[in-house]
């Protein structure tokens, strides 16, 4: 978020407190619509979306308080900038919202390779 929006002095928001702003979601233009639904219908995110084919030319708009930009961190050493404040997304109880990943494969192709790279997803994962 923008540090020149008034919600970036809060230490966390909720998807309400995002209603009727501007969601800069990354997508390349034929997953547009998808983005647009599992943001507005799994995440119930009420608000207008626009689109940036990278993460730094949302950043740019984010920076020009054209909107916030929803991205997923994994890690808390990653920082703020001056300009462009990163915020957690709450839930209605007030807790940090989280998202859960799963890998599947069929039985019947189970090999030493397939579960090898599931060894390796849920290190990157974890």
């Amino acid at each position: 978020m923008s540090d020149a929006d008034p919600l970036s002095a809060l230490d966390a928001v909720s998807v309400k407190d995002l209603k009727g702003r501007c969601a800069i979601l990354i997508a390349a233009p034929e997953m547009a619509e998808v983005e647009r639904a599992y943001y507005r219908d799994r995440l119930n995110f009420d608000c207008d979306f626009r689109f940036a084919g990278s993460r730094e030319e949302g950043r740019m708009l984010v920076a020009g308080n054209h909107g916030f930009m929803p991205i997923e961190m994994r890690r808390s050493a990653e920082a703020s900038g001056a300009i462009v404040k990163r915020i957690p997304l709450v839930d209605a109880r007030g807790e940090q919202t989280s998202q859960s990943y799963y890998a599947f494969w069929l039985k019947s192709r189970a090999s030493p390779l397939v579960e090898e790279f599931a060894e390796i997803l849920e290190g990157l994962f974890a």
